[in-house]
């Protein structure tokens, strides 16, 4: 009864949008920040992409590759600076913030072939589709061996910039009963999508998670990572429509468990009983 929870989320929230709301909220006094984002952060500010430094980047290299590897620093100096700003407002204003990293629903995601490299040409194209011919069908016998060997080929083929090769790959460790590496591989698939705009939808990139996990605990921010949350409850599977409606957005299922990661480590810095996210999760909410 002495605990009020504000609740300020807002659909579709900016990476701007989200650090305007935190000095405003000031007024509420809180005790804690909580704040879970970054689905809708893709390259969280492009106004400051330096598209010149990009040109001739790639006028140099002449590779799609080095579009990617630019765009992903960026997006890493973005969330790095954020974090830093975050930690100098929670410690001016002796506030604990928690920061959920999202997961995402990559059991039922499916890659899509029709990405296309901008500098593909006809026959790299053809073989392409050759290769995921050949895997698909090794994949219907069941002949595991065969359908990596195809899908390594297909990740060589294009330098890691088509999603196929990761795909399929992940299929076969599934079967194998490899999840850990099924999941790295399916997030090698979805984060392709940061360098072609026009395919982007909501979804944490991997670079976004890393650097948060990274920079959350140098900057004094509490992270609450989602993603190692369902790598460790799910350790036979990935997440799946049981904790996601599509995507990102979450199941009560799913909501509960993150609020009971978030909840075990907020419980003592509010001077609170500790008690595990294990505990917190059995609660039946209607």
């Amino acid at each position: 009864a002495d605990i009020e929870i504000i609740d300020l989320a807002r659909s579709a929230q900016t990476f701007l949008g989200l650090q305007q709301l935190l000095e405003p909220a000031l007024t509420l006094e809180p005790d804690a920040y909580i704040l879970f984002a970054g689905n809708n952060w893709h390259i969280p500010q492009l106004e400051l992409m330096n598209f010149e430094q990009l040109t001739a980047t790639f006028q140099k290299t002449e590779k799609w590759g080095s579009v990617r590897a630019f765009v992903k620093e960026t997006v890493r100096s973005q969330v790095r600076e954020f974090a830093q700003r975050l930690g100098a407002f929670s410690a001016e204003n002796q506030i604990p913030v928690l920061f959920i990293i999202p997961d995402f629903n990559l059991r039922d995601w499916k890659a899509e072939y029709t990405w296309q490299n901008p500098l593909a040409t006809d026959a790299l194209i053809q073989r392409r589709l050759d290769l995921i011919t050949e895997a698909e069908a090794a994949l219907t016998v069941d002949n595991l061996q065969r359908a990596m060997m195809l899908a390594e080929e297909l990740i060589e083929l294009e330098d890691g910039l088509h999603p196929a090769g990761f795909d399929i790959l992940a299929k076969c460790k599934l079967r194998e009963g490899n999840v850990c590496e099924a999941r790295r591989l399916k997030e090698d698939a979805k984060d392709l999508s940061l360098v072609y705009p026009g395919l982007q939808a909501p979804s944490c990139y991997s670079i976004i998670q890393n650097t948060l996990r990274e920079e959350g605990p140098r900057n004094g921010i509490t992270i609450v990572d989602l993603p190692q949350r369902f790598a460790e409850y799910l350790p036979q599977g990935l997440p799946d429509r049981r904790f996601f409606f599509d995507h990102v957005h979450m199941t009560v299922a799913g909501l509960r468990l993150a609020a009971a990661s978030a909840v075990e480590k907020l419980l003592p810095i509010l001077g609170r009983s500790e008690r595990s996210w294990a505990e917190l999760n059995q609660f039946e909410f209607h």
